[in-house]
């Protein structure tokens, strides 16, 4: 984050999508408890209240979830020709609207021919 905040030269943009907390802790556990080993951790599966509270309190591998989901809310609301915020289930909702919204922030918007593909094709 560093270097956007201070590289006003930089053509870099992010595009950053947040996810509902819940739904985030949710997918977190079950990966963490289902998909990879336990023993790729070298502990036992978490239970969901110790997972919880883990989550809550910003011990997990991605780092703190709070801390990193408002500092790029803050900085999109700073510098919003550098960061897009998004939120997955409005995404889910509208996916045209915001695929729409994605193009034009990376400078490449539709032509009227591929809005209507778009379109045609939901």
């Amino acid at each position: 984050m560093e270097s956007i905040k201070d590289d006003h030269s930089s053509k870099c943009r992010i595009v950053y999508i947040c996810r509902n907390p819940l739904d985030r802790f949710t997918s977190l556990w079950q990966f963490i408890n289902t998909v990879r080993p336990a023993q790729e951790f070298k502990q036992s599966s978490t239970s969901p209240e110790d997972g919880l509270e883990m989550f809550c309190r910003d011990i997990e591998e991605g780092g703190p979830f709070w801390d990193h989901v408002l500092e790029y809310g803050k900085m999109s609301c700073e510098r919003p020709e550098k960061v897009l915020f998004l939120k997955y289930e409005y995404l889910k909702e509208d996916i045209i609207t915001h695929v729409k919204r994605v193009a034009d922030f990376l400078g490449l918007p539709f032509s009227e021919e591929e809005e209507k593909q778009l379109t045609r094709d939901d």
